[in-house]
């Protein structure tokens, strides 16, 4: 099987948050219908939630499957017992609260909405790096200094390295930031790179 590029892997990420933040905005849209009962809450949008959910759905047992086999052909050290009972459980579970979601219990909605709450400050405010490194990955010069400067600082879920915001702003400059490109001239001086960035 060969190797998803980060330009890929980007567009697979934004797309499975595209079709988390659409369940999320049913879910809040089903919790206001059973607070207020607004006209447009006539509607129902079971069938758009399956459609939605059915990728995720999918992904989840693919993943299972594909873990399950992994296990199965591993020649290596086997995974404890505990743990692959969280993995098993992590896409079941994940899989029935989907399919759960189509129907729009209150209960579901709730959750949906409590789960996607949790993610967003995670992803915004705990560990953002996970995220910007996709971008990152396929050169976008801004996500690449903002590396840089978690790097410098030991923020955004990254720990304080030097050399690894020296990594990063080689990238930057290579992908034409002009202020990395100053920032890696000075910290290489004398040597070609430098001046080939100068």
């Amino acid at each position: 099987m060969s190797e998803l590029s980060a330009a890929q892997l980007l567009l697979i990420v934004n797309g499975f948050a595209l079709l988390a933040l659409l369940l999320f905005g049913m879910s809040a849209r089903g919790i206001a219908c059973r607070l207020w009962e607004v006209k447009w809450c006539k509607k129902k949008l079971g069938f758009f939630r399956f459609l939605i959910a059915i990728i995720p759905m999918i992904s989840c047992l693919a993943v299972l499957a594909v873990g399950l086999f992994a296990v199965g052909m591993s020649h290596g050290s086997r995974p404890e017992t505990y743990q692959a009972a969280l993995f098993i459980l992590g896409c079941l579970g994940s899989f029935f609260l989907l399919v759960a979601c189509c129907f729009g219990v209150l209960l579901t909605d709730l959750l949906w909405a409590a789960v996607m709450v949790m993610v967003f400050i995670y992803f915004s405010l705990i560990n953002p790096a996970l995220y910007v490194r996709c971008w990152a990955d396929s050169n976008f010069a801004w996500a690449q200094l903002w590396l840089v400067e978690q790097y410098q600082q030991g923020t955004g879920g990254l720990k304080k390295s030097d050399s690894m915001a020296r990594v990063w702003t080689e990238k930057a400059a290579i992908s034409g930031s002009a202020e990395a490109q100053y920032e890696f001239a000075k910290i290489q001086r004398r040597s070609k790179k430098a001046r080939t960035f100068f």
